[in-house]
């Protein structure tokens, strides 16, 4: 394990920290309103739902 932690790139290691920064910023209260984050949510589905459709028909 140690030798895997050893041979990782620094850009991993800042990338976390970047991940680690906004999770915890994430858990103070913002002024999102209820509106933009339900809208947010199925505009995001739909487009995943829609880029795994075209990454399937490639490989077919």
């Amino acid at each position: 394990m140690l030798n895997t932690l050893q041979n990782t790139p620094l850009w991993v290691y800042a990338i976390f920290l970047l991940l680690c920064y906004y999770g915890v910023k994430a858990l103070s209260p913002t002024r999102e309103s209820k509106t933009s984050l339900l809208v947010t949510a199925p505009i995001l589905l739909v487009w995943s739902l829609y880029s795994l459709n075209l990454t399937l028909n490639r490989h077919s």
